[in-house]
């Protein structure tokens, strides 16, 4: 677990973005197990209550990256929402703007 951690936080360094969001290629150029992770890390960061975020949200937001069509933000707890525009993810506080 400490290597994944380790190999989670180099990839959360490369994949984020100047205004905040994270580059949809260098996710999805990672293994699974290593996204997962910085999507939970963002999703937390961006004020996700870690007892509230579940497997089932961590799967919403990566279908943005995964099976992207121009979906809708996804609402998730502690009223943060997460959404793709182009080949960028955002996960931020709603009423924020990037």
């Amino acid at each position: 677990a400490d290597l994944l951690d380790e190999l989670a936080r180099g990839l959360a360094a490369t994949a984020a973005t100047p205004d905040g969001g994270w580059d949809v290629r260098a996710l999805l150029a990672a293994p699974a197990a290593l996204r997962s992770r910085v999507l939970r890390g963002a999703a937390l960061s961006a004020g996700c209550p870690p007892t509230d975020l579940t497997a089932g949200h961590l799967g919403a937001i990566a279908s943005l990256l995964e099976d992207w069509h121009g979906q809708a933000a996804l609402d998730l707890p502690g009223s943060v929402r997460a959404w793709r525009s182009a080949t960028t993810l955002h996960l931020e506080a709603a009423g924020v703007t990037g």
